[in-house]
């Protein structure tokens, strides 16, 4: 099985999950600055790529078309009545559009899971027409987001390395050097990539891991642990973290990179 395929091949209950921790606790909060990267305008044509349940696409302004290749992911997204945007399932490497489609391109968390990277880029960039602009955001190095080390350790030692080392994927290209090169070779000119550091706040971890792990695709292999190894893996979590809180408010340093290209 690919990157790709571990990352984003969700069931339905994952793509459930999903929607109800991982996109409001740590999706939602960079969504503004993933939009404001490309400054969309009401007239334009926006493709979110890897669009997940819809958390881009519901907020972005212009004509919408939201690609994702996880239908579960797709079905709970078209749970939103919204006549502007158009749902559609895709594979990134092969975008189901003609040349210049769009004004507007985003792809919030996608990116490092894709197996072709490069394809993927010069799919956008063959997509979008003259002078439009793709804005991306990635989570930056695992090092820079303490809870998220802390949980892909805990994994690591008590459910195999494999498994722990599926959770860092997520955090695969967060080099901002890295990614500057991957759009660069694309062709994309004006590229500019940061990162940008926000304080986020959990739900009290006992309660937040197991439903954070739930909602991810590696969902059913944490449903098949036994109580006491989910509970061993939550007091790794609890102590390795709790010296980075501020007395009862679960809140943590995270990081991500934001990049911003124009065709």
């Amino acid at each position: 099985m690919t990157r790709g395929e571990r990352a984003h091949d969700r069931d339905e209950g994952a793509a459930e999950g999903f929607a109800e921790c991982i996109v409001p606790y740590m999706m939602m909060p960079w969504v503004a600055d993933l939009i404001a990267l490309v400054e969309p305008r009401a007239e334009d044509r926006v493709l979110d790529l890897a669009c997940g349940t819809g958390s881009v696409a519901t907020r972005v302004p212009g004509h919408v078309v939201g690609l994702d290749h996880n239908r579960q992911m797709l079905e709970a997204a078209q749970q939103e009545a919204d006549a502007r945007i158009h749902w559609t399932q895709g594979d990134a490497a092969h975008l189901p559009f003609v040349a210049a489609s769009f004004d507007r391109v985003l792809c919030q968390q996608g990116l490092q899971f894709f197996p072709q990277r490069a394809a993927a880029l010069a799919e956008i960039r063959r997509v979008l027409a003259p002078g439009g602009r793709v804005g991306v955001l990635v989570w930056s190095r695992i090092e820079e987001n303490p809870y998220s080390l802390a949980l892909a350790r805990a994994v690591g030692r008590h459910v195999g390395d494999e498994v722990g080392q599926q959770l860092r994927e997520s955090f695969s290209l967060g080099d901002g050097s890295e990614l500057e090169t991957l759009l660069r070779e694309a062709g994309f000119e004006d590229v500019q990539v940061r990162p940008l550091r926000k304080s986020l706040r959990l739900a009290p971890l006992a309660e937040f891991v197991p439903r954070h792990l739930a909602g991810t695709s590696l969902r059913n292999v944490f449903a098949s642990q036994t109580a006491e190894i989910l509970a061993a893996m939550i007091a790794d979590v609890v102590r390795e973290t709790e010296p980075l809180l501020a007395g009862d408010d679960v809140a943590f340093a995270f990081e991500v990179q934001t990049a911003v290209g124009r065709r």
